[in-house]
Order: structure tokens, then C-alpha cells, then sequence
């Protein structure tokens, strides 16, 4: 099948407005301060995240996100909007939180799996809509207290049906 594949039909694309709708799945990743290394991504097929009830990110507010638009060119490819500078500003917000930051690398092979493995998500061109990808990291293990928590997870989830007001701002696009 050739890439990228063209979007779904089951969405109204002239009508999309501004809300979430669930796409193929999301992007996991974590990171174990056993071994001092992230795993392999592993792509999981709904949008829930497993946490535990004690985890930091939900009782200390442990977490980093960061916001990134993706979207069909005019000659429909897919292009990702600044994922270089995403991974940067997420690794400086994971060391503010106890958060061991994830490789810019890692980071952006994460978001490129997430966009391929949803990419007939991504709107037409002439919407001027965008799936939306949400990378976070949070502290997922039970622990207390704001030090490195034992695991964090990085997940990179995907939603479409956001538009861009401002078409100047594709500007600057990683591919």
C-alpha cells in the first residue's frame, strides 16, 4: 500500500470542528532507572494510559507535554511541524519535574511512528484541519515524593480534527 494513505472517509472532513476522535492507537516508550535506558517504542491499539493510583504524575503533577500539529501538503504528503524544537523544549520541562528527558531522537522516532501508524488520520489539504499529536512524559510507578520516579512512560497520542487559523505557521516543517 503506498504512503501516506489517503483519509478516512468514515470522517466529515468539511465539518470537522474542533474536537477529539479516536484514531488507530498511540506510541509507548519507558524509561526504567534499572537499566537506565528507554524501550523500544511499542505501539498500542486504544487511547488509555496505565498508571498507577500512586503515581507522581497524578499526585504531584509529574508530567511534560508538548503540542504538535501534522498535516497533508498540498501535494499530499504528511509533514510534521517542528519536532526537533518539541523534543528540545520537553527534555528542558522533563528536568524542571524529576523526569529523566528522552533523547531528541527518540523523541521524534517516537512522533514519526505515531503519525505513520495513524496517518489516514491526517486530514485533506484543503481542510486546513490537522492531527494533533500529544507527546507526554510522567512519572507511571508508585512513588512518593518528587525525586526520579522507578519508571517513566513517554507516550505520544494522536487526535485529528483540529484546524489551523493561521496557514503561515507551515513554515517550518521536519519531514
Amino acid at each position: 500500500m503506498p504512503f501516506p494513505p489517503p483519509p478516512v472517509e468514515s470522517i466529515d472532513w468539511d465539518n470537522i470542528g474542533f474536537k477529539v476522535r479516536d484514531v488507530n492507537g498511540h506510541i509507548e516508550s519507558y524509561y526504567s532507572v534499572n537499566t537506565g535506558k528507554w524501550s523500544e517504542p511499542q505501539f498500542i491499539a486504544d487511547p488509555y494510559l496505565r498508571i498507577h493510583g500512586m503515581a507522581p504524575a497524578l499526585n504531584y503533577g509529574e508530567q511534560a507535554f508538548e503540542g504538535i500539529k501534522t498535516f497533508r501538503t498540498p501535494d499530499d504528503q504528511i509533514a510534521i511541524f517542528r519536532t526537533m524544537a518539541n523534543a528540545k523544549r520537553m527534555a528542558h520541562s522533563a528536568g524542571f519535574v524529576a523526569i529523566p528527558p528522552v533523547p531528541e531522537t527518540h523523541f521524534v522516532k517516537c512522533c514519526h511512528l505515531a503519525v505513520g501508524l495513524n496517518a489516514e488520520h491526517v486530514p485533506p489539504h484543503r481542510t486546513g484541519a490537522s492531527m494533533y499529536i500529544r507527546p507526554l512524559v510522567y512519572g507511571s510507578s508508585a512513588h512518593l515524593g518528587l525525586t526520579p520516579p522507578g519508571r517513566v512512560y513517554l507516550c505520544c497520542l494522536c487526535g485529528t480534527g483540529w484546524r489551523l487559523p493561521w496557514r503561515s505557521s507551515r513554515r517550518r516543517l521536519d519531514s
